[in-house]
């Protein structure tokens, strides 16, 4: 019932404003940034709900970064973890990532010293960074691993496709345009027909149920998941009505001199 524009200047503010799609009647406006961060960090954890096997205690975030503090935030909210571990380009920055976000984050979040380390052992891996090369390679996940992909640049190696028995996306056409799909493709790793072919499903047709998802407790994963406005659009609408029942925010009026 809700329709939305984003809007912002190159170097101010961002934000999205809803609409009731039927009437056209501004319903609210919300600030851009934090919501786009918490939007993909909401979506890749909802991956990992749908996909991750049965029990899965061990995770691994690779990324320190602003999305990555939404993910840390938001995955133990789904999970039980007995052991969260942290890596960055430097072990300093994943400590200070660590210690910044420990009074908010209800897991055993600790450091470690590589992406290795990190994803070697884990159930879930979520990777978020701007990285310049691939550094997730073939032979580290486990048996049953899920590994979702969230940076726009090319985080895993091409031979992990091979160990992987099912590929999803949250946008088919996106996933091929960037990130790894898109580097794999650019280098003749692999050609975009194929690639297109080895998608197995996006997450929305998992979580309506259309598709399956996980068909084994072995089974490892590869979720490619970039993010999609039309999440911001759901989000804005949800807080916006949050904020109504809460009397929170500010309210404003439109007269006839801002429409003219």
């Amino acid at each position: 019932g809700v329709a939305g524009v984003f809007f912002g200047a190159q170097f101010g503010d961002y934000y999205f404003m809803v609409t009731d799609c039927r009437t056209g009647t501004l319903r609210g406006i919300v600030e851009q940034a934090w919501l786009t961060k918490r939007r993909t960090a909401a979506t890749g954890v909802v991956t990992a709900m749908k996909l991750a096997r049965k029990g899965s205690k061990v995770a691994a975030l690779i990324g320190a970064g602003q999305i990555g503090e939404e993910v840390a935030r938001v995955l133990p909210h789904a999970f039980q973890l007995d052991d969260f571990r942290i890596a960055s380009r430097t072990l300093e920055g994943a400590s200070a990532f660590v210690q910044r976000l420990k009074p908010e984050v209800d897991a055993p979040m600790r450091a470690v010293g590589s992406a290795e380390e990190a994803i070697r052992g884990a159930d879930i891996v979520i990777t978020i960074t701007l990285a310049s090369a691939p550094f997730v390679k073939p032979g580290w996940l486990k048996e049953g691993a899920l590994l979702v992909s969230m940076g726009g640049v090319h985080e895993v190696e091409f031979g992990v496709l091979g160990e992987v028995g099912r590929v999803v996306v949250d946008d088919p056409g996106y996933a091929l345009l960037r990130g790894d799909f898109a580097s794999w493709i650019d280098r003749g790793e692999i050609a975009q027909d194929a690639m297109r072919r080895r998608i197995d499903a996006d997450i929305g047709e998992i979580v309506c149920g259309s598709k399956p998802g996980r068909s084994s407790e072995s089974e490892r994963i590869l979720a490619v998941i970039q993010g999609m406005a039309v999440c911001d659009l759901s989000t804005a609408a949800f807080l916006l009505d949050k904020a109504a029942a809460m009397g929170a925010g500010q309210r404003f009026t439109v007269t006839p001199q801002m429409k003219a």
